[in-house]
């Protein structure tokens, strides 16, 4: 039997949640609602994606 992980993964990204209710009073006006979660959907993106790089990149090795 695999040992249990004490701890819960951890979550990658936006709690989407708790941001459309946000998105929600700043943006009633449908076009603005959808540019607001667009640039959003840009940013998250945008953090996330050295995440799944992986951890040793030959280019970038520093010398020392």
């Amino acid at each position: 039997m695999p040992a249990m992980a004490s701890e819960p993964p951890q979550r990658l990204g936006l709690r989407w949640e708790a941001i459309y209710p946000l998105v929600d009073r700043l943006c009633p006006d449908r076009d603005d609602w959808l540019e607001l979660v667009q640039h959003l959907e840009i940013m998250e993106a945008a953090v996330l994606s050295p995440a799944y790089r992986p951890f040793v990149d030959d280019d970038n090795d520093a010398e020392t």
